[in-house]
């Protein structure tokens, strides 16, 4: 009876996954961070272009100046007990930046008249809400990188700490003036910050999130049958 329990739960399961609208077939998702242009209060909740999945923004400055040239694994924040110390990190304003394709995008107010990220400041994405709703990894875009210039992305589930370093990215090392990646890691972290290790960048439009494919979740829910016959 219990085998028989699991397989009409496995069932009903399959059934409620295949009808949500978020997990039904998968599809792309993306985000564009030069609107509201200008100065925007921190935190700021930007809605992805089908406004249904959010990405909140929080600015920070430092009052000591970040690595420069950090190493994956490397942490960064207020105190001792990390390998750089941040010194005071307190909020600063958002900016949304509309220029030329590789100076568009979300960047701070506050530091200087480019309104980017610069190596004494950061920008945190919460990725509460697309873990809420099941989207499976995340592409980011960092813009304005002009040679030598480079960033860093951090990883913590602490809120105002840039924590773990799991990417990182420069100009002519790495790339051109525009990079993409997928964030590393996609899950273990709820808050990922963006900082410059030489120069200013911003986070440029067409971040993107997607579902996962049907494929995928017939495995899962294929396993899981098997798994209940055999306990049968």
């Amino acid at each position: 009876m219990r085998g028989r329990f699991c397989l009409y739960a496995v069932a009903l399961t399959g059934l409620t996954v295949a009808s949500s609208p978020d997990l039904a077939s998968a599809a792309m998702f993306s985000w564009n961070f030069n609107v509201p242009s200008g100065s925007v209060s921190s935190p700021h909740t930007y809605m992805d272009t089908t406004n249904q999945f959010a990405l909140t923004a929080y600015g920070y400055k430092t009052t000591n100046t970040g690595p420069g040239a950090p190493t994956l694994g490397q942490t960064w924040g207020n105190g001792a007990g990390f390998n750089y110390n941040a010194g005071a990190i307190s909020s600063l304003s958002l900016d949304g930046k509309t220029s030329s394709p590789d100076e568009t995008g979300l960047g701070l107010d506050g530091l200087d008249s480019d309104h980017e990220i610069q190596a004494n400041s950061f920008v945190t994405l919460d990725l509460q809400n697309l873990y809420t709703h099941g989207l499976v990894g995340l592409s980011l875009i960092i813009t304005s990188i002009q040679s030598p210039e480079g960033f860093s992305v951090w990883g913590s589930n602490s809120l105002g700490t840039p924590g773990k370093l799991i990417y990182k990215g420069s100009n002519p090392t790495t790339g051109g003036d525009i990079q993409s990646f997928d964030v590393p890691q996609f899950g273990q972290y709820r808050y990922v910050s963006i900082a410059a290790t030489a120069g200013d960048v911003l986070i440029g439009n067409g971040a993107r999130a997607s579902t996962p494919e049907p494929a995928t979740l017939g495995v899962i829910f294929g396993g899981l049958a098997m798994f209940s016959r055999r306990r049968r």
